[in-house]
């Protein structure tokens, strides 16, 4: 529903509702949003930090190995972006964060993980879903547990981020039909299963959906989300496509090194789903957005990929790399890298706030027009004001709504 509107509300939704369902007990006991701002802030990128833990160790069976690729991607979020680096730019990109004190302010590590929209409160339940799909076809006990776990936290994400339940989607798509070519009929089924079970849950979702279709001014909703029409192929972005391959040939090679086919179809599976979905407008008609697959879903899945088969690579490596593989001399090496990062990350993210602080901050005249508002002024009194950076703030610091959303 319209929450901003008084005439609209009670009607479809059309903002993800469960992503304002588990941050509101974090703000409703408060009288103002930054205290739970403050500690939405906090809590979910732990969140986050503990489910790429989860799944690295899943996924590499070295816990140790998964605490540095979890540390390591909360502390350098584009990481994966860069990597393998296709320009200049993108090679100090790559390289400037392990760097204590930066060299320059351009090259800043932005907290990436902390955007509302997406990783707040969605990344933690997108991540455990691949936990839980690959749990429930590995486990050797317990797996139907780890299904219905897969199912939930699929079908939950329709009410949490668009990109996340597209990308799943055809995820756990590619993933079942190579499961089937690789004959593997039990893993299949299992994969199979999960998707209907997110799917039923999804019901309300689609329901919710086809009613806010039937609003008169749906079209108009739909045109302000900037969708991107047609039905061509993205040939310009074949960099992308090379690095998808990349990453499928390296999961490829060390799924036949090490005798792991169905964790290597995995790794695959992710891969490609990054060309589906850059292309959805060849089947639909329509890309929402495109933007977000890179700069939110790919920043987890390419991270995924790259540091799972990075620990295997190493493996691989492993009469090159015999001189470092004394525990003490890998222990120091991976937490001088961490540490760098994390000085980095300090130190940029103050000169970041400093530059940024007016951005997130309200004019003492305007705060005191709003309480004046919220004094003077029954609920869902409508306001009309000419001002777009008004119009935004009234419904977030007043009682009452707006005019025109």
């Amino acid at each position: 529903s319209e929450v901003d509107t008084y005439e609209h509300q009670g009607g479809p939704f059309l903002w993800p509702i469960l992503s304002a369902a588990m941050l509101a007990p974090f703000f409703i006991p408060f009288e103002t949003i930054f205290p739970g701002i403050i500690i939405t802030d906090f809590l979910f990128p732990v969140f986050i930090f503990v489910s790429f833990f989860f799944l690295f160790r899943l996924l590499t069976e070295n816990r140790g190995y998964a605490l540095f690729s979890a540390l390591l991607l909360m502390l350098s979020p584009q990481l994966p972006h860069y990597l393998p680096p296709s320009s200049f730019a993108e090679l100090k990109s790559l390289i400037f964060p392990f760097i204590p004190l930066p060299i320059s302010s351009t090259f800043i590590v932005d907290a990436t993980y902390l955007a509302r929209e997406s990783f707040i409160p969605g990344a933690p339940f997108f991540i455990l879903l691949f936990y839980f799909v690959y749990k429930a076809i590995h486990a050797e006990a317990g797996r139907k547990v780890y299904l219905v776990f897969a199912g939930i936290f699929y079908g939950l994400l329709f009410y949490l981020y668009f990109y996340f339940w597209a990308f799943a989607t055809v995820f756990l798509a590619l993933f079942f039909f190579g499961l089937l070519l690789q004959k593997r009929m039990d893993a299949a089924r299992t994969v199979f299963t999960v998707g209907a079970i997110g799917l039923i849950f999804s019901i309300p979702f689609w329901a919710s959906h086809f009613n806010l279709a039937r609003l008169p001014n749906y079209e108009e909703l739909i045109d302000r989300m900037g969708p991107e029409l047609g039905h061509s192929f993205r040939w310009f972005l074949w960099k992308s496509y090379a690095v998808v391959f990349l990453m499928a040939g390296v999961s490829f090679f060390i799924g036949r090194k090490f005798g792991m086919p169905v964790k290597a179809l995995f790794l695959i599976a992710l891969a490609f789903a990054e060309i589906v979905v850059l292309n959805e407008q060849v089947i639909t008609g329509f890309n929402v957005q495109s933007d977000h697959w890179s700069s939110r879903v790919f920043l987890v899945t390419r991270g995924i990929i790259w540091l799972t088969v990075l620990y295997y690579m190493f493996l691989y490596l492993k009469d090159t790399a015999r001189a470092l593989n004394k525990k003490n001399v890998m222990t120091v090496f991976l937490s001088v890298i961490v540490v760098s990062l994390a000085l980095n990350g300090v130190y940029t993210g103050i000169a970041q706030s400093k530059k940024n602080a007016s951005l997130y901050t309200v004019d003492s005249a305007f705060m005191q027009s709003y309480e004046w508002l919220n004094e003077n002024t029954p609920k869902d009194s409508v306001v009309l004001t000419p001002s777009l950076e008004t119009n935004i703030d009234l419904p977030v610091y007043t009682h009452t709504r707006i005019f025109l959303a």
